[in-house]
């Protein structure tokens, strides 16, 4: 059978059994067609395709186009034979053996040791809900919770009677993980309980942060808005929960810690996914070296005198 003819029926299939949306399906289709084009024109049938006819034509991809675009164009090719296979039109995938790009994954960006603890002291006219920001910016930083972690948190989930301390978080998938939390944090957890948490907690859901319009927990645009609107008027820009995040992990392995300890603390179930912290280390550490170790300054010296 004809790859063209198949691809009318791939395309049914994404659209109707799969459910996706005519971009994403506009967009396989054009790949498709571009790689019959490109190989061997539209008229070929299916068992025409070889192993390395695909493996030179994915070998040209990665000299123009971006590792992204590459997986895109793959995913789009590997699919439709794949589902040439499942119908029967060919034995195997001449796609199969062929590896996605690798993709470097962007570093994620922190806040200064200054600027948090600029945010950590922010203060307006407004005790209590002063408290739920500082208490919630606290917990943030001090322990790398995902803000859906930490407005899903219960009054009960800060065990103070533990030692150390401990904050009981359920992470993604259900997981359970306890992240110890520094005296000075049970210190104003406690204060915020009795000053601030029943004042807002108009509703009694016993949520450590809770909404002051329902039942629920105060709610992701609402935590983001309020740690924004603080960051502003500090003039620091481009704060985001999830970018204070990023802070606990990089100030920690700064300041020498494990890893793997930074992982359970995170909740990440890879170590690989935390493993892009330490990319951004050793980075400043290499320029480090360059800058300011005696010995490279020596030798650029030693350089300049030959010149």
């Amino acid at each position: 059978m004809k790859a063209i003819e198949v691809l009318d029926a791939y395309l049914a299939f994404l659209s109707f059994r799969k459910g996706l949306s005519a971009h994403t399906v506009e967009a396989y289709q054009s790949d498709v067609i571009k790689f019959l084009e490109q190989t061997a024109g539209d008229n070929k049938s299916l068992s025409y395709f070889t192993k390395d006819m695909c493996f030179h034509y994915v070998s040209a991809l990665r000299a123009q186009v971006a590792a992204s675009s590459q997986n895109r164009k793959l995913t789009a090719l590997k699919g439709f034979f794949a589902y040439a296979v499942e119908q029967g039109h060919i034995k195997l995938s001449p796609f199969a053996d062929i590896e996605s790009a690798k993709q470097i994954k962007p570093v994620p960006k922190s806040l200064s040791k200054t600027q948090v603890e600029a945010l950590l002291n922010y203060s307006s006219d407004n005790k209590v809900t002063d408290l739920r920001l500082k208490l919630l910016l606290n917990l943030l930083y001090a322990t790398g919770l995902r803000i859906s972690e930490a407005l899903s948190l219960k009054v009960g989930d800060i065990d103070i009677y533990a030692k150390p301390a401990l904050l009981r978080i359920k992470g993604k998938g259900q997981r359970i993980r306890e992240v110890p939390i520094a005296e000075s944090t049970v210190n104003l957890a406690q204060i915020y309980l009795s000053e601030a948490q029943p004042k807002l907690d108009k509703k009694g859901s016993l949520y450590l942060f809770p909404s002051t319009k329902g039942a629920g927990p105060l709610t992701r645009n609402a935590a983001y808005k309020l740690i924004k609107d603080a960051a502003d008027s500090l003039g620091i820009e481009n704060v985001s929960p999830h970018k204070l995040r990023h802070s606990f992990a990089t100030h920690l392995l700064e300041n020498g810690a494990d890893l793997h300890a930074v992982q359970l603390m995170l909740g990440h179930k890879s170590i690989q996914t935390t493993e892009i912290y330490t990319h951004h280390l050793q980075k400043e550490l290499t320029e480090a070296l360059f800058e300011k170790h005696p010995l490279m300054q020596e030798k650029m010296h030693l350089n300049d005198e030959k010149e």
